[in-house]
């Protein structure tokens, strides 16, 4: 026990430290400034990989998913994919015994691991063609909101863990607001529909404290029905 402890504690450090000295790239960089970011990028994804292999799940999973979360925040999301995140999603922990994680806990570092995945991918696809102007983009982002549908379901029976229920309407919400934006209003409407289920399947989100969230989602959803002249629908929302 004390080799692991060790052992996660020099992990934090080194994440940390190659974290801090990861320099922010200029929208057009210079050879020196992207080759110094390269190997830093380098240098994280080695270090993880490291520690990842030398810690039991239970001590380095977590900790793994927390610099994902860092690194895409950071605007890292090749690294926060490649490194943290499809690693953690590989495992299909939620499938397997692990020592002093119990089920609920595998099965929130599975969920969190395919949010990341989803996300990642589809902010790169976004980051070459914002409008998304290209038939290509418009099917990846789909294929990413399936995704992020996909796993919330995996937690949707379970009120412990109602956060990764909300988390994964946020995801979604967020990219079907893309969808919205670009003209796709067809295409996004499933998904939002999605979303105002998921919250009513919860009664914690029947509070005071969820009303602003799920007035946000039932306005969108009433909005995209008038786009596409289903007033129907919308008066019933």
């Amino acid at each position: 026990m004390g080799e692991i402890a060790a052992l996660s504690r020099a992990f934090d450090t080194e994440f940390n430290k190659h974290y801090e000295a990861l320099p922010r790239l200029a929208h057009d960089p210079d050879h020196d400034a992207f080759l110094n970011h390269y190997r830093q990028v380098q240098r994280i994804a080695e270090s993880i990989a490291y520690y990842a292999s030398r810690l039991p799940p239970y001590a380095s999973v977590h900790r793994i998913l927390a610099f994902g979360d860092r690194l895409a925040q950071r605007g890292e999301h090749r690294l926060a994919l490649e490194a943290c995140y499809s690693y953690v999603k590989l495992l299909n922990i939620h499938q397997r015994n692990v020592v002093r994680a119990d089920e609920l806990t595998c099965l929130s570092w599975h969920v969190q691991a395919c949010y990341g995945v989803a996300v990642c991918e589809a902010t790169l696809v976004l980051h070459q063609d914002p409008q998304m102007k290209h038939p290509d983009t418009l099917a990846a982002v789909v294929v990413c909101l399936h995704q992020l549908k996909d796993v919330l379901v995996l937690v949707l029976p379970s009120e412990q863990l109602y956060w990764l229920t909300l988390n994964g309407t946020l995801h979604i919400y967020t990219l079907a607001k893309r969808l919205l934006t670009a003209g796709y209003v067809a295409q996004m409407l499933p998904f939002m529909v999605f979303c105002v289920k998921a919250l009513e399947s919860h009664v914690i989100f029947s509070t005071s404290k969820y009303l602003t969230w799920r007035t946000q989602l039932y306005i969108s959803l009433c909005y995209a029905y008038c786009d596409v002249r289903e007033h129907g629908m919308a008066k019933q929302v």
